[in-house]
Order: structure tokens, then sequence, then C-alpha cells
């Protein structure tokens, strides 16, 4: 019979907690490194171990959970220009100054379908 392997947190689940421990680090730098997040918000990694013993408490079956609080998007800002119309107010986006050019930018992003020829 061979020694009973102590417990800590490398053992636990077979290293599973360390396991998830890392990737919710990883995580954690993902989120860091994202140019839409605030760089100055704190991130946590909540890593819980819960213990259910069994009824006359000669072992336990333990649960290893890892969750991460990340920092959300930055809010996101645009200027509006506003018109009187007859009967309203209009509003722009920025890229549709009423004194400007309109570009069709919509437009510009919408994919291009290109009917198949030669199919009958």
């Amino acid at each position: 019979m061979s020694e009973p392997i102590e417990m800590d947190l490398v053992t636990l689940c077979g290293g599973g907690a360390v396991e998830r421990f890392r990737l919710a680090c990883a995580e954690v730098g993902k989120n860091i490194a994202d140019p839409n997040t605030d760089p100055l918000a704190k991130r946590q990694v909540v890593l819980t171990v819960t213990f259910s013993p069994n009824r006359d408490r000669t072992e336990s079956t333990i649960e290893v959970d890892a969750k991460t609080k990340l920092a959300g998007p930055l809010p996101l800002a645009s200027r509006v220009f506003t018109s009187l119309r007859p009967g309203n107010v209009v509003g722009f986006v920025e890229a549709a100054d009423p004194r400007q050019q309109v570009l069709d930018v919509v437009a510009a992003l919408r994919p291009t379908v290109v009917p198949k020829t030669g199919t009958q």
C-alpha cells in the first residue's frame, strides 16, 4: 500500500485546482490587455474549495471552482449634431454632420452579394 498523499492546493482534484487557477489568471491577463477596459480597474480571481463530508466524517467530497471578476468594457462616447426640422428636432451622429457631405458608411460595411452565374 502506498503512502497517502497529503492534501494541499497542488494535490486537490489531481492538480485541477492549480489548473483552474491558471486558467482564471489567463482570463485576467487577457482582460488587462484589452484596450476596451479600464487599465486601472482591479480584477479578482476567487478560488473556492467546498468540502462535503460524509455522515461518519471519515471522508469528504471536494469541489474546486475558480471565478473571475473582470473589468467591464469602457463606455463609448460620440457627438451628436442636432438640427431643427419642421415640427421636431433631428439628431445626426458625428459621421453625419448635416453641414458635411454624407458618406454611406453603413452601405460600405454591408457584404456584397454576387449572384451565381451559369447555374441552370
